[in-house]
């Protein structure tokens, strides 16, 4: 099956519009949840899964693993958000992308969707032709790519890629630019241009929406999520929770409201 890059490009561009996107994504998890998305970060390990994304009744879901490096994981976000816009259409679907796994074309659609995504054409060239001032034809240099690495939060590899993609650099180009980086580093580039070297630090980040852990405690405050499960839920992601009794003693019967024991669910930390 041949894939519509054109029609994958045009979504991309149009859900950045409606986001409010203008430039680089600025912080894609929070635009995630600004945007209807229930974003879990959670370090799984560099063996683990990279991301996965789901609907589960009214929720659009998307994970994603803290233990990779950030400028992979905002990769991996943007990735899953593809697979919500292109791929799942009914309640209950799941897809789980691993490390190494052989790509389809669903991934590779995803894949290229997250790059339209975080990387726009028309927003990368206006960039390369009037902040950095590379005129159609000028070589880039390696701290040319560390700059848009740092305004788009991607990768250096990831720049190449869409760099190449778009034809703003050839073959010869990557290659040049790729050994530039063997001799010099990623990191020496971002240093010397004052640029975002927390992309390639894993923030081993533990985040789970704000709206779930509410819905967590109204349970809880329901009887419907014992207090063990509620505590298991707010120390995996290392959130201070206590539970306190309020008053009188447990009517065993379970009949009387006024001798039943009442708990509270404070909640005195957040993500």
């Amino acid at each position: 099956m041949s894939i519509d890059y054109y029609g994958i490009a045009s979504c991309a561009n149009q859900l950045r519009d409606s986001m409010g996107v203008r430039k680089g994504v600025t912080d894609i998890f929070r635009l995630l949840e600004e945007n209807g998305y229930q974003s879990f970060r959670y370090p799984l390990g560099e063996d683990s899964i990279l991301g996965a994304s789901a609907n589960y009744g009214k929720d659009k879901v998307i994970i994603t693993n803290s233990s990779m490096i950030l400028a992979r994981e905002i990769f991996t976000a943007a990735h899953e958000l593809g697979h919500h816009q292109l791929h799942l259409q009914r309640n209950g679907e799941t897809i789980v992308d691993f490390t190494g796994e052989p790509f389809d074309s669903c991934e590779e659609e995803a894949n290229y969707f997250a790059a339209c995504f975080l990387m726009p054409k028309h927003v990368m060239q206006r960039y390369v032709e009037e902040t950095l001032m590379k005129p159609e034809g000028e070589l880039l240099s390696g701290m040319d790519v560390a700059m848009i690495q740092s305004v788009f939060n991607v990768s250096f590899e990831s720049a190449l890629n869409r760099l190449q993609t778009i034809k703003t650099i050839t073959e010869e180009n990557r290659k040049d630019l790729e050994k530039e980086k063997e001799q010099k580093s990623v990191r020496a580039f971002l240093r010397a241009i004052n640029g975002n070297l927390l992309l390639m630090e894993k923030s081993e980040k533990k985040h789970i929406p704000h709206e779930l852990l509410r819905m967590a405690i109204d349970n809880h405050g329901r009887k419907m999520v014992p207090s063990d499960s509620l505590k298991k839920i707010f120390q995996a992601f290392d959130i201070t929770l206590q539970i306190e009794d309020e008053e009188d003693a447990y009517d065993k019967q379970g009949e009387s409201e006024e001798g039943r024991k009442k708990k509270r669910v404070v909640h005195e930390s957040d993500t």
